[in-house]
């Protein structure tokens, strides 16, 4: 058995695309995903399943038939989202506050984010780009910046998602 993490994307935002944890453990057990543990109401799961076989698009499709509306999945090796949280390189730093730090990660972990990719940063405001991975230093919130998914979704030509840093840790930590 391998563990994973899936970070749903856009699910109980404003009132829409409802999906209660309850039921995306339901979903899980009915997919024979073991162990499921969510963290929040927004969509943050790991659990644990055989390596060989495609279980973001399962969750995608059940999720649809549970719900009635589509939702991507990011879907990572527990270890890699680990390592992801471990390599972030505003950790640590001198005037860098962890309550404004926010990992953005890629949908699709075939896409390549661009070298050349200059984004909107806004005063103190800095980006770092990991292989599947984007890490954000909003000190003046992220409700605030132009370094959103849309943005980066936009740019890239894909899917992301974004998870502030103490939702992070605590993924880490389930």
């Amino acid at each position: 058995m391998t563990d994973f993490i899936a970070l749903l994307r856009g699910i109980n935002v404003g009132g829409h695309r409802k999906l209660r944890m309850a039921d995306l453990r339901a979903i899980c057990a009915a997919l024979d995903l073991k162990n499921a543990r969510t963290y929040l109401q927004s969509g943050n799961l790991r659990f644990s399943a055989d390596a060989d076989c495609d279980h973001a698009a399962r969750l995608e499709a059940a999720i649809c038939d549970s719900i009635g509306c589509d939702v991507r999945v990011a879907l990572l090796l527990a270890d890699d989202f680990a390592a992801m949280a471990a390599t972030n390189p505003f950790i640590g730093q001198v005037g860098v506050d962890p309550a404004h730090l926010h990992l953005t990660v890629l949908i699709s972990p075939t896409v390549v984010i661009p070298e050349s990719l200059a984004p909107p940063v806004a005063g103190d405001e800095i980006v770092a780009y990991g292989s599947r991975c984007i890490y954000l230093h909003c000190p003046h919130g992220y409700g605030r910046t132009k370094l959103t998914n849309a943005w980066f979704e936009r740019a890239i030509g894909d899917c992301v998602t974004t998870r502030n840093w103490r939702t992070v840790t605590a993924i880490c930590d389930l």
